[in-house]
């Protein structure tokens, strides 16, 4: 049996996407200033432009007649879109009256750096289409908690929709796993397969909630933390190496969202507590 959410669900007293979506105000950007999904949302990010257009387009099946908006006209915010072409789990956000789907963020370089990755992307012939990135949102509209606030709950603003049911998959996935590629180091799968649907008798089925799906993925991050193992054939930036002098303290290390690279196999989104990479060296990483 999976773990219930033991976060406050912030949405129970903050139901308004309105009021919500003016949480996420970034006065720093400048009000004329129109991101680019492809450039400066969180999934690419992690993963790099070329995936972030390809996972877009192809795995979710996006319009690009009609491209990602970025909610909240001149502020750095959610980017979302019309409902997609093919059926996900994910539960629609209302704006104003109008359904949309919330398919990213808008990353602030200035929190710290987006962790680069390589995404295990893996497709098996006739296998279905993914799903929309699962992002970790608390009460007051920051994006992401730390792996160590997620395993012990130690963030009072709670988590947005923490006991909805979590959008992976539909009534027939009752298993998932995750996926880490740290830069430096040997490709991490999760052993242990996460059970995310049970049964209640004898026909109800039952979804594991949000926050119960942060606390596992976050258990997970924290094994490949204790357990990780380098990959000397490939460079690791000293402030990415995990456990050096310099390096990576897993505790501070944020943790964003999901991203579905294949059938059931889920990747997640790390953000660094603060800038450790230059725009170039995470570039090269992305590539």
């Amino acid at each position: 049996m999976y773990r219930r959410s033991r976060y406050p669900d912030s949405q129970a007293s903050s139901p308004d996407w309105d009021r919500q979506l003016e949480l996420y105000r970034n006065p720093s950007l400048p009000s004329h200033t129109t991101p680019d999904i492809y450039l400066n949302g969180y999934i690419s990010n992690a993963f790099g432009p070329d995936f972030a257009q390809k996972h877009f387009q192809r795995d979710l099946m996006i319009d690009t007649a009609s491209p990602p908006h970025w909610a909240v006209p001149g502020y750095f915010k959610v980017a979302l879109i019309p409902p997609p072409r093919k059926v996900v789990s994910a539960l629609p956000v209302t704006i104003s009256g109008i359904p949309r789907y919330v398919l990213d963020h808008f990353y602030n370089p200035n929190l710290g750096n987006i962790v680069p990755q390589q995404p295990q992307v893996k497709r098996l012939p006739g296998s279905p289409t993914q799903e929309l990135p699962i992002f970790f949102i608390q009460g007051n509209g920051d994006v992401g908690v730390t792996v160590e606030q997620a395993i012990y709950n130690q963030y009072p603003c709670g988590v947005v929709g923490s006991s909805s049911p979590a959008p992976v998959g539909n009534a027939n996935v009752w298993n998932i796993s995750f996926t880490i590629a740290w830069p430096g180091y040997k490709v991490y799968v999760e052993p242990r397969k996460v059970l995310v649907l049970t049964k209640k008798g004898k026909s109800d089925r039952v979804r594991i909630d949000l926050g119960g799906l942060l606390y596992r993925v976050a258990s997970a991050a924290h094994h490949f933390f204790d357990h990780c193992e380098r990959d000397y054939s490939k460079p690791v930036h000293p402030e990415l190496e995990i456990g050096g002098p310099r390096g990576v303290d897993w505790k501070d290390v944020y943790l964003v969202g999901l991203v579905n690279v294949a059938e059931g196999v889920w990747q997640p989104i790390f953000r660094m507590p603060r800038f450790v990479l230059d725009v170039n060296s995470h570039l090269a990483m992305v590539r």
